[in-house]
């Protein structure tokens, strides 16, 4: 007995779509791989841009949990800037960052990748309170005169943790873009099926560990809020863009509400990724930081 027409146009449009998810998602893996870049292309990369001193990575662990790996530039007599990447991300979020001759000659530089990301021997964590110890490895490993931190996006979070911990240590935190604030914190309906055996195995790591940690951010966030209403005399700089549709700019109010003595610069007409468009004016502000 033949297959109506309907049915059988509806069998082909099904296989059409399969086809096209299962090629969509073996591209995305792919790209995601191609995406991470080991020292000797990082080096080269940095040759073009500009920058001569030489980088170092490798890889530190994080007792219990793994290694993470690192990226490292400039003389160790500079005070040291960690930087922390967002959601997804890695190291090389940072690339223009340590082609930036100017910065580099006030500063060392170290970015690393997160837990669940990049090269990085560890699984993805969930806890604000492991990404902050693999900040203070960091910081018990890279000796310098004075450190400081600057993160993005969910690497605020990172570095709100990490600054009320290390008081007395980390000498100046920047956050750019950050989600710290637990009640703008979206809690989409569909991260809990992302997350499944089911659709999670498809995805590439940097994906999958990306809408883990921001499943969990908003109970993690709330958890660190009592902590941040004892941070009022902290140093703190807050870089936001007002137009940023991934971030709200209400995140910057929360953290001059929570702690008064932050400074916040504001960006007009700019969105979420600020690290970049306004890398520039971010640098100029760390520069007269560390020369003041």
């Amino acid at each position: 007995m033949n297959m109506p027409s309907w049915k059988r146009a509806l069998k082909i449009i099904s296989l059409s779509l399969f086809a096209l998810m299962v090629v969509l998602l073996i591209l995305v893996n792919v790209l995601a791989k191609q995406l991470v870049k080991e020292e000797a292309e990082m080096q080269s990369g940095l040759k073009e841009m500009g920058q001569h001193q030489p980088i170092h990575t490798d890889f530190l662990n994080i007792e219990n949990y793994g290694e993470i790996r690192y990226a490292h530039i400039g003389i160790d007599s500079l005070p040291l800037l960690i930087l922390v990447h967002g959601s997804p991300g890695d190291l090389n979020a940072f690339d223009s960052w340590f082609a930036d001759t100017l910065l580099t000659s006030r500063y060392q530089l170290l970015a690393y990748d997160r837990p669940g990301f990049g090269l990085s021997k560890m699984d993805v964590q969930k806890k604000l309170e492991v990404q902050k110890r693999c900040v203070l490895a960091i910081l018990d490993h890279i000796k310098a005169p004075s450190y400081f931190i600057l993160g993005h996006s969910y690497g605020g979070a990172v570095v709100l943790s990490s600054m009320l911990e290390e008081r007395e240590t980390i000498e100046h935190s920047i956050i750019v873009a950050g989600s710290v604030d637990p009640e703008l914190e979206p809690r989409e309906w569909w991260r809990p099926i992302i997350s499944s055996d089911l659709v999670s195995w498809t995805l590439p790591r940097m994906l999958r560990s990306s809408n883990q940690e921001i499943e969990a951010l908003y109970d993690e966030l709330l958890l660190l809020e009592s902590g941040v209403d004892t941070a009022v005399d902290l140093p703190l700089t807050v870089f936001q863009g007002l137009d940023d549709k991934l971030v709200p700019a209400a995140n910057a109010d929360y953290l001059n509400h929570k702690i008064p003595g932050s400074e916040t610069v504001w960006f007009e007409d700019e969105g979420h990724f600020i690290l970049w468009s306004k890398q520039a004016d971010i640098v100029d502000y760390l520069i007269n930081l560390v020369d003041e």
